[in-house]
């Protein structure tokens, strides 16, 4: 989908109005993730059209429009019996023609031999634009988590961020490895930075839910001069194109310090 296409077609208008059909949404879903600058038109024309329900009466069917509906449906019932009649009556008129004779054929060339059954090439069909535009769909849970973590008990007594890695990160090939950055700084207890792990989910809801990370692993740890604590895992993966979700969390109490996001291109 390209901006032309959603201007011709109204996109915006009918993804506010919820009108689009499954293909369209999906595709709108994905010229979004590529194209963040559309969400500001989204959200104008959303708040437009909520002051517009407000204000838009409910129409009311009047009774006459009631016996309308009533006199026009027995009169509808008539006209689509005097068609069919004439159909069959076209119908039965073909039956009765006699069949024009068949063109001769030519001498085709003898088929191709077929391959043995064990020879027979299968070819995977490729992935439909609804499946890559799922992959990209984002995980509201998490993206709500976005950032930082955020705790209920004594705040004082959590380690505390002094520099937190990247919230957003993109790898523009998935044909190649890609580089995830989650190198920090915190200050706080060192034993319970040391419990610190990294998970790295899909973007399926199921797969958070049921906690089934892609891959996860521990950071290593250094005291820096300035009194904070470094935290740094060097993570190389290569991942299919989508959207996914990397958690920083204490390996005991199940505490989430941060949640970022990586787009694969």
């Amino acid at each position: 989908m390209d901006r032309p296409t959603i201007d011709r077609d109204n996109i915006i208008e009918r993804f506010v109005l919820g009108q689009l059909t499954d293909a369209e949404l999906d595709a709108f879903l994905t010229y979004q993730l590529f194209h963040p600058e559309i969400k500001t038109e989204v959200e104008a024309l959303r708040a437009v059209a909520k002051t517009a329900r407000g204000l838009t009466p409910s129409r009311q069917v009047k009774w006459w429009q009631k016996r309308g509906i009533l006199v026009g449906l027995p009169l509808l019932a008539v006209v689509l019996g005097v068609a069919v009649w004439q159909l069959a009556g076209r119908g039965r008129q073909h039956d009765a023609s006699p069949a024009p004779a068949a063109p001769q054929q030519k001498n085709a060339e003898p088929p191709a031999p077929a391959l043995p059954a064990d020879t027979t090439e299968t070819r995977p069909e490729p992935p439909t634009s609804h499946q890559i535009a799922a992959d990209f769909r984002p995980n509201p849970h998490l993206e709500a988590l976005l950032g930082p973590g955020r705790f209920r008990g004594n705040a004082d007594e959590q380690p505390a961020w002094v520099k937190t890695p990247p919230a957003e990160q993109q790898c523009e090939s998935a044909a190649t490895m890609c580089r995830i950055n989650l190198r920090g700084q915190l200050r706080g207890n060192i034993e319970a930075i040391k419990q610190f792990r990294w998970l790295l989910f899909s973007n399926k809801p199921a797969d958070f839910t049921a906690l089934r990370p892609i891959q996860s692993g521990s950071f290593s740890i250094k005291n820096n001069p300035d009194q904070t604590i470094g935290i740094d895992a060097g993570i190389s993966l290569r991942l299919a194109p989508g959207l996914y979700y990397y958690l920083i969390e204490d390996a005991e109490s199940g505490a989430t310090y941060f949640t970022g996001k990586l787009t694969v291109r």
